[in-house]
């Protein structure tokens, strides 16, 4: 999810190895809330998505396979195949299925959920925790397919200068592509929000759309508790990855921008940060310590100092995404996320 492109090495060991792969087995899946049935449902509803943007995107010559590996942390890498840009790895470890299936299935998750969502209080303990895991783990593979689609790889390993960013070195462009990645995986969850409340705003003959605001708050929620658990485990993401604030604020627009185009008025930034508080809250309550930054001060920094970047990110990868097409399809989407973004951030009077 949140690391990019190890070496080659790295994920062929993993795949070749005997042990190295977390192989779910079909018959413990059965218990769809098990690590195993997360995994492949996970696996398959990404795949789904895969295809989806092949098709649009004409680029049908891409392979990606989503594999698990047995590693403790809440991670996830994406590589290509040796001497052939069309094939990539997307894994997932075991350790984020174990790790998240835990903490979302907690009485503590589910009863903030309650207590932040009106809807959600008549829906089972089992019912919030899916969709709790559910959109932490989709967000987990879409960030990792997004490295893949936008060609961050071919873009980290170019050797050109570019003179469109404010300044040019490998940790900055690391650090783009993690919220370029962020921005993507967005954009994917938001559709997936919107298919779960077309399902189950209409099973259970309520109102679809209000639905859908709560899913988007929901995955808010999720996503958050997520950026906090890895911006502990990982000794690096300060330098490679925005802090957790900005990364949810990067998904909360997303969901925001993308969800009131389908439903108009469905929600709005006071929702989205909501969410936001209510993972902050949660987050102690798990005894998951707060990050080594002050919030006030992170947001202020980082918005001018990478903003204008990664508005520019769809223009500057151009061509070197095995998905051009689709690069070229969101130039001038970014622009206006820069406005919103920073529109949220003025909301929220930091």
């Amino acid at each position: 999810m949140f690391g990019f492109a190890s070496p080659f090495k790295y994920a062929f060991e993993y795949a070749r190895e005997d042990g190295g792969v977390f192989r779910p087995k079909r018959a413990r899946s059965r218990n769809v809330d098990s690590v195993d049935g997360l995994a492949i449902q996970i696996r398959r509803i990404a795949l789904s998505q895969i295809n989806g943007i092949r098709a649009k995107a004409k680029c049908t010559a891409l392979r990606v396979y989503i594999i698990f590996v047995n590693d403790g942390d809440v991670n996830g890498f994406a590589c290509a195949f040796r001497n052939d840009p069309h094939r990539h790895i997307v894994a997932v470890s075991r350790g984020a299925l174990s790790t998240l299936q835990h903490i979302f299935y907690s009485a503590e998750c589910t009863d903030a959920v309650r207590n932040l969502l009106p809807n959600f209080a008549r829906r089972s303990d089992v019912e919030i925790s899916r969709f709790l895991v559910a959109s932490a783990l989709w967000w987990l593979c879409y960030h990792e397919l997004a490295h893949v689609f936008r060609g961050h790889q071919s873009f980290l390993n170019s050797k050109v200068k570019l003179r469109a960013f404010s300044s040019d070195t490998p940790a900055r462009r690391r650090h783009l592509c993690e919220a370029d990645a962020d921005t993507v995986a967005g954009r994917m969850l938001a559709c997936e929000m919107s298919r779960l409340a077309d399902i189950f705003g209409n099973l259970d003959g309520g109102d679809a759309s209000l639905f859908l605001k709560e899913l988007a708050v929901l995955a808010t929620l999720a996503t958050h508790i997520v950026f906090r658990i890895f911006d502990q485990s990982h000794k690096d993401s300060i330098v490679n990855y925005p802090p957790p604030p900005i990364r949810s604020m990067i998904v909360s627009v997303q969901l925001q921008e993308q969800l009131s185009d389908i439903a108009p008025g469905t929600s709005s930034f006071a929702d989205m940060l909501s969410g936001i508080g209510g993972a902050e809250s949660l987050a102690e309550q798990l005894g998951i310590l707060p990050g080594k930054y002050d919030f006030h001060s992170v947001v202020k920094a980082w918005i001018p100092t990478y903003m204008d970047d990664l508005a520019r990110m769809s223009t500057i990868l151009g061509d070197n995404s095995p998905c051009s097409k689709l690069n070229r399809r969101n130039e001038g989407k970014f622009e206006a996320f820069v406005n919103d973004m920073v529109e949220m951030i003025f909301y929220a009077r930091f």
